[in-house]
């Protein structure tokens, strides 16, 4: 399919296991999702779909590193890992970039959590799938 830019996507089946999609142009890569946390921020994380990618600040891509290393190190405190100010970005001014939620699927519970903006903002709110 023709895509004009870059897009993820994950999908996981009813018993846990799946993969993560990175979709660019001309290169896609499929990485298997299993029983370990699976963390992802909004940069490629494979070396054939980061050439795709755009130019980037180079501040940015040390931002996105980071907060993919302390999400990696999180991944077992959900409260803390959506609250931590290296991921969870509060707007200073309007055209700032900021967190607006979270979502997390237990898919062998079959139960999805969300909390919108900033988990300790808003409780994490429970629906069954």
């Amino acid at each position: 399919p023709h895509r004009d830019g870059g897009q993820n996507y994950l999908v996981i089946g009813p018993d846990g296991p799946g993969v993560n999609i990175e979709a660019m142009p001309s290169t896609s890569e499929v990485t298997r999702v299993t029983e370990v946390p699976f963390v992802h921020t909004n940069h490629c994380l494979d070396q054939g779909t980061r050439l795709e990618e755009g130019e980037r600040n180079p501040e940015h891509v040390a931002g996105s590193d980071d907060r993919l290393e302390r999400g990696t190190e999180l991944s077992q405190d959900l409260d803390h890992f959506f609250s931590d100010p290296s991921i969870a970005r509060r707007a200073q001014s309007p055209g700032d970039v900021a967190t607006c939620g979270a979502v997390v699927i237990r898919p062998r519970e079959k139960k999805l959590e969300s909390v919108w903006g900033i988990r300790g903002d808003s409780p994490w709110e429970s629906f069954r799938l």
